[in-house]
């Protein structure tokens, strides 16, 4: 499982070393539309519902709530276009970094080679302390 995490990773840094700015206006998009479709997803179970029931008031609230939230974050998109352009800039450069200097990607994968044998100690430890016998507890 971590040897698939640090694949993930270095997939991920590749990635942002050359599409850094698609990567991150596409997952705003996407996150909108989640939204979007989570309150389509609530509008059309609610009008399989009978008006006044407690399911149909659920599915009504559902899809305020995401549309009003799809709304807040397109709102907060819009004022914050030049902020979020910056960042993006600021991410570019960063993700130049880190796949320039590979070896802030490798201490990471060192420290965990690193931890090995101490766990490998601990669960040693672990084991031999719990086969040591049974716990007499004594009273005053």
């Amino acid at each position: 499982m971590s040897g698939m995490t640090i694949i993930i990773s270095m997939i991920y840094i590749w990635l942002l070393k050359y599409i850094t700015k698609p990567l991150l206006y596409a997952s705003m998009l996407i996150i909108l539309f989640c939204f979007l479709v989570l309150g389509a997803f609530c509008y059309t179970e609610m009008i399989t519902f009978e008006a006044g029931t407690d399911n149909y008031k659920f599915a009504l609230a559902g899809m305020c709530v995401s549309w009003g939230v799809g709304l807040a974050y397109l709102i907060c998109i819009c004022c914050c276009w030049n902020n979020i352009a910056l960042g993006a800039s600021i991410m570019e450069c960063a993700s130049e970094f880190v796949a320039g200097n590979i070896r802030v990607v490798a201490l990471p994968i060192i420290a965990y080679i690193i931890v090995i044998p101490v766990f490998i100690l601990w669960t040693y430890c672990a084991i031999f302390l719990y086969s040591i016998g049974e716990a007499k507890y004594v009273e005053n």
